[in-house]
């Protein structure tokens, strides 16, 4: 098939290949703290590199960045809503108001035992590494392009001791990525860049890249750099249906599972269904609904894949699901297990 290219305005590109992406430490780790963003542009970003139009760079420096921090990211944010007790003091003459008074207290009480409850839950995937944001970022690290970072040391090194960006005092990690990204992303090819880091933007304008690195990369590379704060703000830019796109798939994938006809078609539809880490309410009933129509998956939903998927959807939106309906389908996968009890089951 002959390939197309484009104008970018300064040099000339071709239009199949994917676009070479690298994302800093800490837009990553914003997914633990009090980060703006939600966990569905990672799902976006999964869904880029498995259709292959976007290749994720990841260096070492970031998953040993990644790994260092996660914990203290999650402590800062832990550590002030684990403290939060909801209690209340009333003065002694709302005591009259019987019932408004008996309200504020079992809402306070009920607060309380939530938090309790969710705390638990919480400690429990914060040590396992399950909480949402760990599951997605571990399979956006399994489908990038892993760079060593090591043998870039000696160049960062010279790069920080001549003042050159991007680096900071008495740390060799940004400047590490950038040599190992100018040695590794290929010549005449572009790089799309996600940081939050001022070390990497102008001190003009924020939105965009450092003048030095830009000017240092079109004539090293050959090749254009756009740079970006957000990981939004890359997605309006550049995929501006992406959403659509995946609910989409999603879509088809659940109407696949309803009028599957064989085991082997089931098991290949669950296998694409897990790698999504979020559905919405309809698409939950929808999945639900398949286990009361599609009667050959109740004759399978004992095997490990299919148990651990709607496992998993269970868990995860508990809360959303109606309770007589979590009932009933949590009976129906125990019944095909011999009333094996659910908590077994987990990973």
């Amino acid at each position: 098939m002959m390939e197309t290219p484009f104008d970018l305005g300064v040099f000339v590109f071709n239009m199949d290949k994917p676009i070479n992406l690298f994302i800093d430490t800490n837009i990553f780790l914003d997914f633990y703290h009090w980060g703006k963003e939600d966990l569905k542009e990672l799902e976006k970003l999964h869904h880029l590199i498995k259709n292959e139009k976007v290749k994720l760079f990841i260096t070492e420096q970031v998953i040993d960045e990644f790994n260092r921090n996660r914990e203290v990211k999650i402590w800062d944010v832990y550590k002030d809503i684990s403290s939060k007790d909801f209690s209340i003091q009333l003065p002694r003459f709302c005591q009259k108001y019987t019932t408004e008074y008996k309200k504020v207290f079992d809402s306070c009480k009920e607060m309380r035992d939530a938090m309790k409850t969710m705390i638990e839950k919480v400690d429990n995937d914060i040590e396992n590494k399950k909480l949402n944001a760990d599951k997605i970022v571990k399979k956006l690290f399994k489908v990038s392009c892993e760079v060593e970072s090591k043998s870039f040391l000696e160049l960062a090194r010279t790069r920080h001791d001549l003042g050159n960006p991007p680096g900071k005092k008495k740390s060799y990690g940004d400047a590490i990525n950038w040599e190992a990204l100018l040695g590794k992303i290929p010549a005449e090819e572009d790089l799309y860049l996600i940081s939050r880091d001022k070390d990497y933007n102008s001190p003009i304008n924020s939105k965009k890249i450092n003048s030095f690195l830009n000017e240092e990369w079109t004539n090293r590379k050959k090749s254009n750099i756009f740079f970006y704060d957000k990981l939004s703000d890359f997605f309006n830019d550049k995929y501006p249906d992406i959403e659509i796109e995946i609910e989409k798939e999603k879509d088809v994938l659940i109407d696949r599972l309803f009028h599957s006809g064989s085991f082997q078609e089931t098991h290949l539809i669950i296998k694409n269904l897990s790698k999504i880490t979020n559905f919405s309410l309809e698409q939950v009933k929808r999945l639900i609904s398949v286990i009361k129509h599609n009667h050959q998956i109740g004759w399978i939903i004992e095997d490990s894949d299919v148990k651990t998927f709607y496992k998993n959807i269970l868990m995860e939106k508990e809360e959303i699901i109606e309770k007589e309906e979590y009932k009933e389908l949590l009976e129906k996968i125990n019944g095909f297990n011999n009333g094996e009890d659910w908590d077994s089951c987990a990973l």
